[in-house]
């Protein structure tokens, strides 16, 4: 069991931390670090909690990266993806 949610890529193999990902600006490869936790904060105006969905973070030769996750299926009932990222290996199919 892993401590963090589980993430599907654009191809929907299942992030794992330490798995390599493509590049999306091209030219090699990056390494998952880690992806975050579901996270929220309260409204001051409405009164509402306001959630914010995990981060994979990606550390690339040059940089690093927090891409964005979304809520697949209806009424966010299918499985969180992260378009941004294709896994090369060391994901779960």
């Amino acid at each position: 069991m892993t401590d963090y949610p589980v993430v599907h890529d654009c191809n929907g193999v299942v992030i794992e931390v330490g798995a390599h990902v493509d590049d999306p600006q091209g030219g090699g490869f990056g390494v998952v670090t880690d992806i975050s936790d579901w996270d929220g904060d309260v409204d001051g105006e409405t009164g509402r909690v306001v959630g914010f969905p995990p981060r994979v973070l990606v550390q690339y030769a040059d940089c690093d990266e927090a891409w964005p996750v979304q809520q697949t299926g209806y009424m966010g009932e299918g499985p969180l993806v992260c378009d941004e990222v294709a896994v090369l290996t060391g994901g779960t199919a």
